[in-house]
């Protein structure tokens, strides 16, 4: 996944999974459920949470994982395959398993 950090739009996929589906309540979910700084080292330049938040959301869009209708996002087939994939106990964490 070039250019942005699997493990972050994986949290995103299943926050919005989970009715969680504006953009503003993601970030706020992801600030207060991450207290981990080394999660948020995934680009060589260092960004705010919120732009790596909303950088990892347009890549989950560009990759057909997430649609956004009306500020509303929603996961398409391709978001929800992967959030039956996932495992939970390396949710908001920066470990993936597959």
């Amino acid at each position: 996944m070039r250019g942005a950090k699997a493990h972050i739009l994986r949290d995103i996929c299943y926050l919005i999974s989970n009715g969680v589906n504006d953009i503003n309540d993601i970030i706020n979910e992801m600030k207060n459920k991450i207290n981990d700084e080394n999660y948020w080292k995934a680009y060589a330049l260092r960004s705010k949470k919120e732009n790596t938040i909303k950088y990892s959301l347009e890549k989950g869009k560009e990759l057909n994982l997430i649609d956004e209708t009306n500020g509303i996002l929603t996961l398409t087939e391709k978001g929800n395959e992967l959030v039956n994939l996932l495992d939970k106990n390396e949710l908001f964490t920066y470990n993936l398993s597959r």
